[in-house]
């Protein structure tokens, strides 16, 4: 999705994760094997940087409800959550909005065996 975005001229991306590329999840990646042991949003950083040098990437080693603790999230245009955690991305939305916080989301998920995929837009308001 990274990659895609910035490709069509998205000019800013933060990229949040606290998971490490490793070798039993290179199937379901856009990374390169060569990134095996790096934080995911570090080698998506390096790599979407060398593809599309225009685009500013900051990467975020923390959880998603950690860097929403610590962080502005006001400062987003939009969120694109692809976690993989239904419960996790409810209760992410419900954060939002209980703190009334207009920042829309688009929660992405992939069916197994990559049969199909989903996403859902939302628009949380206090």
């Amino acid at each position: 999705m990274a990659d895609m975005l910035a490709s069509s001229g998205v000019g800013e991306l933060t990229l949040i994760d606290y998971d490490s590329f490793t070798i039993h999840n290179t199937h379901r990646h856009y990374l390169r094997t060569h990134y095996c042991g790096y934080a995911k949003t570090d080698a998506l950083k390096d790599q979407i940087s060398r593809k599309y040098p225009y685009v500013d990437v900051e990467s975020s080693n923390a959880g998603l409800l950690d860097y929403f603790k610590n962080n502005d999230i006001t400062q987003f245009d939009l969120i694109i959550c692809l976690t993989g955690n239904p419960t996790l991305d409810r209760y992410f939305d419900s954060q939002l909005s209980e703190q009334g916080l207009d920042v829309p989301v688009i929660y992405g998920w992939v069916e197994a065996y990559g049969v199909g995929g989903h996403c859902l837009v939302s628009y949380p308001t206090g």
